[in-house]
């Protein structure tokens, strides 16, 4: 193998990936979309600065992150701007598993929550 590019990220959990970004989110919460040929920077969102914020899942047309006080923050996948959010019963505490055109997140209060972006 040989490195096509890199970028320096002080991050607790694993990139998500699309056709055309990598998200990841760094231990401060910042939420960062690099483009997945160049690696360049595409976008980078401060709002959710030490929220706890988890590890990014992809859906359909949006990228999606928890935070420790229960809310689910949909992203643009093009400019990182929040599309959406809705709170769950608790802080997100796993990382949030992909499926079908959506994902399954679970918080500390025992709540499982399909969600998807339709």
């Amino acid at each position: 193998g040989q490195t096509k590019w890199t970028q320096k990220i002080d991050a607790v959990a694993g990139p998500a990936i699309d056709e055309d970004n990598v998200y990841a989110v760094s231990v401060n919460g910042e939420v960062q979309a690099f483009y997945r040929e160049s690696g360049e920077q595409r976008w980078s969102n401060k709002t959710m600065l030490y929220r706890g914020v988890s590890a990014p899942v992809v859906f359909p047309g949006a990228v999606a992150v928890g935070d420790e006080d229960g809310y689910v923050h949909f992203l643009s996948p093009r400019t990182g701007e929040e599309m959406a959010r809705v709170r769950l019963s608790g802080p997100i505490v796993t990382q949030a598993q992909p499926f079908s055109a959506g994902a399954i997140f679970q918080t500390s209060k025992g709540e499982v929550a399909y969600l998807s972006n339709r």
